[in-house]
This record gives structure tokens, C-alpha cells and sequence, in this order.
């Protein structure tokens, strides 16, 4: 999926690719079957290319599905040579980024609004600002099988939950234009 094989806070329909492999010579594919689905079992699809008869594996696009926000989703492909078809590939799976105000990925228009969270007073944090500690609570009343958290800061920032370190970065979110 865009050259990536799990990428979260994707912001458009991604293009797929898979590789035929055979233990046969000069095995080309003829067609393909891609599946997009809300749920690993794909009982729930979004998108079913069907059998379409192409020689595609690389670029290929689901054409007019749609994509919500801040949701996982499922990913199969199966090919055939015009004379066997292969089983189901693994699944794979991408997370889609929030959208903007209107359902769409639009820059500068965020799914939600939130004032910068500072110790710092207005007048401080332009001359002697300081490295701010947010810490907070909250607590989940429902079992839950997945869960993002949405983060970013007007510089950088190392994210913890439950006291342990949310990823590996250390520079996060890089490159910042603070403007």
C-alpha cells in the first residue's frame, strides 16, 4: 500500500501491489480479485474489485470507495494465470488519518479544535519558555479491541501511555514549521 506495508494516517486511498509467485516458468497473471474491508474476517467490504481481468499487480487503485475517518482497515488480494488461482493473500491493513470538517481530507481544515495545552502564560512563553510536562487521566467504560490517540504539538514532544513510551521516535512530529 504506497510502498508500505501497515501505514497509519493515510489521507487518501492508497495504491495496492502484490507479488505472483510460482514455482512454475513464465507464469504471468490474467486477473485479479482485491477485497477492502472494516473487519479481518471481510464480512463488512467496502470495496470488491471482482474478478477483473488484468495483467496489473503494482498501481492498482479501488476505484470510488470511500474512506472514514480514523479507522483500520483490511486488505486481501488473490491472482490467477488463466489456469489456477491462488489462495487469499495475508492481510494487510492501513489506518486512516482524521479527516476534515466536511468527511475529506483537506489541508488545514481538522476533524477537531483544541487550545494549545501550556503551563506558560502568554508573556512567558516568548521570552523564557520551558519544556512543559502535560499529564492527564481518563478512563475507558466499555472492553475495546483498538484505540488511536491523535497527537501533535507546536514543537516536539514524546507521547506516553500508561507510563511507557508511545513509539520509537524521538524528534516527534519532525520537522515543524512553526509558523
Amino acid at each position: 500500500m504506497d510502498y508500505e506495508t501497515a501505514p497509519v494516517g493515510v489521507s487518501h486511498m492508497p495504491q495496492f501491489a502484490w507479488e505472483l509467485v510460482s514455482d512454475k516458468k513464465n507464469v504471468k497473471q490474467k486477473s485479479y480479485e482485491l477485497q477492502i474491508a472494516k473487519d479481518a474476517d471481510f464480512t463488512d467490504l467496502i470495496y470488491n474489485s471482482g474478478k477483473t481481468e488484468s495483467e496489473e499487480s503494482a498501481h492498482v487503485y479501488a476505484e470510488g470507495a470511500s474512506l472514514e475517518s480514523g479507522k483500520r482497515y483490511f486488505v486481501r488480494a488473490k491472482a490467477s494465470d488463466g489456469q489456477e488461482e491462488t489462495d487469499w493473500s495475508e492481510t494487510a491493513s492501513f489506518v486512516t488519518a482524521l479527516a476534515g470538517k466536511n468527511g475529506e481530507w483537506e489541508e488545514g481544515a481538522p476533524a477537531w479544535k483544541a487550545p494549545f495545552v501550556s503551563a506558560e502564560t502568554d508573556d512567558s512563553y516568548k521570552s523564557v519558555s520551558k519544556g512543559t510536562y502535560v499529564r492527564g487521566t481518563f478512563e475507558i467504560k466499555k472492553d475495546i479491541k483498538e484505540a488511536y490517540a491523535f497527537t501533535t504539538a507546536l514543537g516536539l514532544y514524546q507521547f506516553y501511555l500508561n507510563g511507557k513510551k508511545v513509539g520509537e521516535d524521538e524528534m516527534t512530529p519532525g520537522w515543524t514549521s512553526y509558523r
